[in-house]
This record gives C-alpha cells, structure tokens and sequence, in this order.
C-alpha cells in the first residue's frame, strides 16, 4: 500500500498498526496538529505559500 498524500508526496513504509492508530484517532490527532499550529502561530494556507510550520508575523522560531 502506498499512500498519496494531501501535500502530493507519496513515499514512506508504514506498519498496518500505525495506519489503523492513525484511523481511529484521526479527528484527535488533527485537532491536536492544528493547535500546535495556532500555537506556533503558523499556518497551513497554501493561498499564504505557508505549507509547514513557518511562523506568520516575523515571530522567528524554527519550521
């Protein structure tokens, strides 16, 4: 099985038990990936050319 991600990138090996702990936890996850965003007060707005933890607002920090 390989997997095409949102992003477009389509590589990595991934046990079945990490597939079905990323399925059944899917919203907690998410949630707790956009807070970790906001909390990094980054976004991922493509519209922005935001497409990882890049701080908005000349914060600094590391992406």
């Amino acid at each position: 099985m390989q997997p095409t991600f949102s992003d477009g990138h389509a590589t990595g090996i991934y046990a079945w038990d990490y597939l079905r702990h990323l399925g059944e936890n899917q919203q907690k996850l998410w949630d707790e990936y956009l807070q970790k965003l906001a909390d990094a007060g980054a976004s991922r707005d493509q519209e922005q050319g935001l497409t990882s933890l890049m701080p908005l607002s000349g914060k600094g920090g590391c992406a």
